[in-house]
């Protein structure tokens, strides 16, 4: 299982590349959960990204965050205002 989750205003990988990796896992047979998000620059959309990935890995590895793992935590800043997105065509 991969989970994908993109923010349409990344400013340094733009979201049609996200979709393209989307879909290239998909066709090699991957099990893709993809979540896209208006917001949240080239991190996690706060708080819908990161508690999809937390019941994401509760789903995939059987854990339940607040028992097994402890007190969940967001670190990290959002890479904002940058010119230097990625384009590989």
């Amino acid at each position: 299982p991969v989970l994908l989750e993109h923010c349409v205003d990344d400013p340094l990988v733009l979201v049609r590349h996200g979709r393209t990796l989307r879909d290239t896992l998909a066709g090699f047979g991957a099990d893709v959960t993809w979540s896209e998000y208006p917001d949240g620059g080239h991190w996690f959309n706060s708080p819908a990204g990161m508690e999809e990935a937390a019941v994401f890995l509760e789903r995939v590895l059987g854990i339940r965050w607040a028992t097994d793992a402890g007190v969940k935590s967001e670190a990290g800043s959002a890479v904002r205002g940058s010119s230097d997105a990625m384009d590989l065509d």
